[in-house]
């Protein structure tokens, strides 16, 4: 059989299995077992099986197709992606797949440049923070663009992001519904003296707006982090001012932090044991992100989650869309069971947006006042 001919009802055949069975295991939902789902991945490789989206695109000339995945690097620092992801990746587009590793002290928009000159590339998707201040540059490469969880994408290209906004709102209210008034806003900040997470920070705005509240209550540190040594930079910063400004406060002290990512609470919380803090006896927190960083902290964090497999599964969504110039549209039904029971989902809001629905994942580190 050749790409053109196989079907999902070829592969249901030859697995004997059904064609139900068939999509849940090449769409990595639940319902199949691991051996199963492997066996299957297997035969649709073997028999070069494609999706109906990347057929169309492959009818379009695509078997030359390089999606490029741009991903920066550095000490401290965990990637979006991992293998596993990768090789979904590969196994979901069957189109070739090279990824750009780019160190977080090198330029984005030179590296992609240079890889479009030494390869052919359709599109790229860059994963994370571009750290590119005049995001007019990016009109230097001349290909696609995807941005996934990037904080500092520029308005007018293609992106999948999480529900920021909404998500840093509702683990807002969550120090709110305790009690607490007097809190702190810890954010990111990069060496330019760029602040990240702004929509974040609207969400906690609008939590304390929800509550009838002033703003003006809340202090907010924008934290500068060098992303080459993100852990020792940000605990290097939380020990030379956080802490202070805890100790000085007295009375007045902040009951509560809000932080606007899990890789920023790691390092306060390891920073307030070290001074014999103790949350959330004397601080409550709440994060943004659920990271698999957070199953290392001493005790579960509350925390908005970012469903990575349904971000990822929204890319593939989002990629035969821009190789075929089509606008995002609709409503993507995902894989991730959310604690009230509801399936996640991704909605276009314009036609170059898909946002991703989180959820609150209820941790321990928020005690209620009296």
């Amino acid at each position: 059989m050749g790409i053109h001919q196989t079907t999902i009802q070829d592969l249901a055949k030859i697995c004997h299995v059904s064609t139900a069975t068939v999509s849940r295991a090449l769409n990595h939902k639940a319902g199949v077992s691991s051996s199963l789902r492997k066996e299957i991945i297997a035969t649709a490789k073997e028999y070069s099986y494609l999706p109906d989206s990347n057929a169309r695109a492959m009818r379009m000339g695509s078997s030359s197709t390089n999606v490029c995945l741009v991903v920066r690097t550095g000490q401290d620092v965990a990637h979006l992606l991992t293998m596993q992801d990768f090789e979904m990746f590969q196994q979901t587009l069957g189109m070739r797949l090279s990824t750009l590793y780019v160190p977080y002290d090198a330029d984005d928009i030179d590296a992609m440049v240079a890889e479009e000159n030494r390869n052919t590339v359709s599109l790229f998707i860059i994963i994370g923070w571009t750290l590119i201040s005049d995001s007019r540059r990016f009109s230097q490469v001349k290909q696609p663009i995807l941005f996934v969880s990037s904080d500092d994408a520029p308005d007018n290209y293609a992106a999948v992001v999480s529900d920021e906004r909404f998500g840093s709102q509702q683990a807002a209210n969550a120090l709110l519904d305790a009690g607490h008034r007097r809190m702190l806003i810890l954010t990111e900040e990069n060496s330019g003296g760029m602040p990240y997470f702004k929509d974040r920070i609207s969400g906690v705005k609008d939590a304390f707006a929800h509550h009838h509240l002033p703003f003006g209550s809340a202090t907010v540190f924008s934290i500068p982090i060098d992303y080459r040594r993100y852990k020792t930079s940000a605990e290097s910063f939380v020990a030379r001012t956080i802490i202070p400004y805890l100790r000085q406060s007295g009375n007045g002290s902040p009951t509560a932090v809000a932080v606007m990512s899990d890789f920023l609470a790691a390092a306060l919380i390891h920073v307030l044991y070290e001074n014999d803090f103790q949350v959330p006896e004397q601080l409550s927190i709440a994060s943004f992100g659920g990271w698999d960083i957070t199953n290392y902290f001493p005790q579960p964090i509350t925390s908005w989650v970012q469903p990575i497999p349904d971000l990822l599964r929204t890319t593939l969504n989002a990629i035969p869309l821009l190789l075929e110039h089509k606008d995002f549209s609709g409503t993507i039904a995902l894989g991730s069971m959310h604690p009230n029971g509801e399936r996640g989902r991704a909605e276009a809001i314009s036609s170059r947006r898909f946002v991703v629905s989180g959820f609150l994942r209820q941790g321990r580190t928020i005690r209620v006042l009296p």
